[in-house]
């Protein structure tokens, strides 16, 4: 199925919960595939499954291999994807889950490098606030923290504001 859906979505690659379910990330079971593309499409019933897209820039579509016959985004890239979008891997509750299990197997350069080229500054402060409150090793908490925008960002975009904040991360903690 997952050959299907980035044939049918093509130029594309499996990410978000679908990835972080092939990667054994999150116990979640998928109830869909979901796609990163330069294209929009609307969504595809391809027999029991159904496909969809997330639409990214091109100069944003990058960090994913070849894994048996399709594109999937390495774990470094679907870290990225996830901040970027917490909502379709499952809420930043699953997030967290998915950062924390994957965190021994992350090339911490190979993160850095693609939060670089992604340049979403939610992105930078979501990831320093969870690595920090998870306690994670972490070499690039120095220079995330020199990518943080002026105001505050919602840890979950999905959420409403709350009246919780994190100064240093210049975080919104509203999940």
């Amino acid at each position: 199925i997952f050959a299907i859906a980035t044939a049918v979505t093509a130029p594309s690659y499996i990410s978000f919960w679908t990835a972080a379910s092939y990667y054994g990330l999150t116990e979640q079971q998928i109830k869909a595939v979901q796609v990163v593309s330069t294209k929009q499409y609307p969504v595809i019933k391809i027999g029991n499954f159904v496909v969809e897209t997330s639409t990214c820039q091109p100069q944003k579509f990058f960090g994913y291999h070849k894994q048996q016959n399709f594109p999937i985004a390495e774990k470094e890239r679907l870290i990225v994807d996830l901040l970027f979008k917490p909502e379709l891997g499952g809420g930043m509750e699953e997030v967290r889950k998915c950062l924390k299990n994957a965190w021994i197997e992350i090339d911490q350069k190979a993160l850095w490098s693609y939060m670089q080229k992604f340049k979403n500054k939610s992105c930078f402060a979501r990831l320093g606030y969870l690595i920090e409150t998870l306690k994670l090793k972490c070499a690039i908490l120095p220079e995330l923290k020199k990518h943080l925008q002026k105001g505050f960002v919602k840890l979950n975009p999905a959420k409403k504001k709350s009246t919780h904040y994190n100064q240093k991360w210049r975080i919104i903690i509203n999940d």
